[in-house]
């Protein structure tokens, strides 16, 4: 398996990367056709609702306005970190994505499953790789 050390994610749309509404277009160079992937962004603040979702490509992804908003759907402003997240067989479910001081980002909730039995040690454990991040910045809608 080939694994690109340039995997990143690039923002195609707005090209400014200042976003005052509609949806956000990304692209992203695959680092071994077998992954699949997720999107899922660090939002500037907890207000933001969590946003992870599984893409269908293997290389772009538009993501909505609901990425952008309260669970209420109030636009919160300022800079939102998307990354992608290359993955081959599952997570296991109470798996964190996070450093010393807060988890990075959610992933999707649906799909990853405790599959590690702890009585006999038996099951399957994949691998994700993240990419290098882009952004955009949420302005105050005009």
């Amino acid at each position: 398996m080939d694994i690109t050390d340039t995997f990143s994610v690039e923002v195609t749309f707005p090209a400014t990367r200042i976003y005052s509404g509609g949806n956000v277009s990304i692209q992203w160079d695959p680092p071994s056709a077998e992954f699949d992937y997720f999107v899922t962004i660090d939002p500037p603040s907890d207000a933001a609702s969590p946003f992870a979702e599984f893409a269908s490509s293997t290389n772009e992804f538009v993501i909505g306005a609901e990425a952008f908003t309260t669970s209420t759907g109030q636009r919160v402003t300022g800079i939102y970190y998307i990354y992608v997240v290359a993955y081959s067989e599952t997570f296991y479910s109470d798996a964190l994505i996070e450093d010393d001081d807060h988890i990075f980002f959610p992933y999707p909730d649906t799909g990853f499953v405790n599959n590690i039995d702890l009585v006999d040690i038996k099951g399957r454990l994949g691998s994700a790789i993240i990419s290098f991040y882009d952004s955009v910045t949420v302005i105050a809608q005009p």
